[in-house]
C-alpha cells in the first residue's frame, strides 16, 4: 500500500483554544506528535504534514522522524487552502500516488488500526472515497483516490473536502469510527478528553 500517502492537516492557529493546540499533551506527548506516530506506524507510504501558524514553535517541540513537514504560508486562508497545498505538494513529489488519506492532528483517538482498515477498504474498492462515519454525517479521516486530486488542489478558503464528499455519495464507502471521531476544538473538548483518560 506504499502508493497511498497520509496528509495530516495541522496549520490552524487554534483561535478558539487560545493556545497552540498542536502542542497540547495527550498520553505523554503532543497531539501533533501523537498523530505523527499513529500515521507513521500505519501501512501507508509516506506521511506528510501541513503546518502554518506557529510553525517555528511547533517544529521546535516536535520530532518529525518519519514525516515530511510542509509549511503553508497562506494558512490564514483556511483549511481548504492547507488541504489544497498539501495535496499539490504530494502529487508534485509522488507522481505514482494512488490515493491520499487526509487526517487531522486534533483527532487523538484515531488509531493506526483504523487507518489500516481504511487502506484495506480502498484496495478492495479503488477509484472510491473512503470516509469516516460520524453517525449523522461523513468526514475525515478520509481517503481520496487520485481521481479527486484536481478537485482537492482547487479548494479554497474554509470549504475543506466536505463538498467533494457530498457531491460523490455514489462513490463513497463509509466506515464506522464511533468514539474515535473526537475532535479537539475548544478548551472544553480538551478537558473532556483528559477526563476520559483519567476515568477509564
Amino acid at each position: 500500500m506504499n502508493n497511498i500517502h497520509i496528509l495530516i492537516l495541522a496549520a490552524g492557529s487554534s483561535s478558539r483554544m487560545k493556545r497552540i493546540k498542536q502542542l497540547l499533551k495527550f498520553r505523554g506527548k503532543s497531539l501533533l506528535q501523537n498523530s505523527f506516530d499513529v500515521a507513521v506506524a500505519s501501512n501507508a507510504g509516506k506521511v506528510y504534514c501541513v503546518l502554518g501558524a506557529n510553525f517555528e514553535t511547533i517544529t521546535e517541540h516536535t520530532d518529525p522522524t518519519g514525516a515530511i513537514i510542509l509549511n503553508n504560508k497562506d494558512w490564514q486562508d483556511g483549511m481548504g487552502s492547507s488541504l489544497a497545498y498539501g495535496v499539490d505538494k504530494i502529487f508534485e513529489q509522488e507522481k505514482d500516488c494512488d490515493g491520499i488519506l487526509v487526517m487531522l492532528a486534533d483527532q487523538p483517538l484515531i488509531t493506526t488500526g483504523y487507518l489500516n482498515s481504511m487502506l484495506k477498504a480502498f484496495r478492495k474498492n479503488e477509484k472510491q472515497i473512503i470516509v469516516s462515519n460520524y453517525g449523522q454525517k461523513n468526514g475525515v479521516p478520509a481517503l481520496f483516490s487520485n481521481d479527486f486530486f484536481s478537485q482537492l488542489i482547487n479548494l479554497k478558503g474554509d470549504e475543506g473536502a466536505k463538498n467533494i464528499i457530498q457531491e460523490n455519495e455514489d462513490l463513497i464507502i463509509s466506515l464506522p469510527a464511533r468514539a474515535m471521531l473526537f475532535d479537539i476544538d475548544t478548551k472544553e473538548d480538551y478537558f473532556k478528553l483528559i477526563n476520559k483518560e483519567y476515568n477509564k
